[in-house]
């Protein structure tokens, strides 16, 4: 097992290359971090009517979040019972039921074993359906319509778990009235780990005046207002790092990029 005890420097503001690409470190962390976390899910407006379905990550872990026919939410593991295949084969959608490609197998909305193709014929009389619905996420809460999952049953109240975190999420989904909705949602795949992508918006703010110049340009649809915007004319920031690992970075200049009274994200 990899030491991982000399990875980061905080005396001196060093990380090791390792900690973005060794295959070791990362299985200790989907072990140790991503089966233990709070992850975000989904959101309300990606699942609005019964039977809508998003299908997301808990680390590797393939999970369905579904829209209930009462209105509530379930999340569970879009893998068959049976032999592994997953239970849906598509990224969002409506349904009534889900049904396993390879051998027919169909699960409720709730992720309840439905189905078995001549289950009469070739299934003994005492087979249990029950114990093979589908893996539950065990924890699931909405927050001001953003919903979390979690694989430990032990793991804190979700909001004693963002901490201090609460105040930076919170100042953020809060800014409008009407709330938020998600309009689309990108992917990228990288030959790295996660922590990649996250160092991005929590440690490395200077990025932005380089890399995304091309989207201020079209926001404020003058180039000569570029610089004034992403850096205003003295940039200051702010970064923090909470319990439980949260960490955030932000400007604190003014922008003048136009608010609305909606988010999309």
């Amino acid at each position: 097992m990899t030491d991982i005890t000399d990875l980061v420097d905080i005396e001196n503001g060093r990380l090791a290359g390792d900690m973005f690409t060794d295959e070791d470190i990362y299985q200790q962390e989907l072990e140790k971090v991503w089966k233990r976390a709070w992850c975000f899910l989904a959101h309300d407006s990606q699942i609005p009517s019964k039977g809508d379905f998003f299908q997301t990550y808990i680390g590797e872990d393939p999970v369905m979040v579904v829209r209930q026919k009462d209105g509530s939410v379930k999340a569970f593991l879009n893998q068959c019972r049976h032999r592994g295949m997953r239970i849906c084969r598509v990224d969002s959608g409506k349904a009534k039921a889900f049904t396993c490609s390879f051998h027919g197998w169909s699960y409720d909305l709730d992720g309840k074993l439905k189905n078995i193709p001549r289950q009469a014929d070739t299934y003994p009389a005492d087979f249990d359906n029950d114990r093979y619905n589908a893996v539950a996420v065990p924890q699931l809460v909405n927050y001001k319509g953003f919903w979390f999952g979690t694989w430990d049953k032990d793991a804190p109240d979700r909001e004693e778990y963002l901490g201090s975190a609460k105040y930076a999420l919170d100042g953020y989904i809060d800014r409008w009235d009407e709330g938020m909705e998600v309009v689309s949602f990108n992917r990228w795949v990288l030959p790295n780990n996660w922590k990649f992508m996250a160092e991005q918006p929590t440690s490395d703010m200077q990025h932005s005046e380089i890399t995304h110049v091309s989207a201020a340009t079209v926001l404020n649809k003058a180039s000569d207002a570029t610089a004034r915007t992403l850096r205003g004319e003295n940039p200051t920031g702010r970064q923090f790092f909470s319990d439980y690992g949260h960490s955030r970075g932000c400007r604190t200049h003014q922008l003048t990029t136009p608010t609305t009274s909606r988010s999309q994200t």
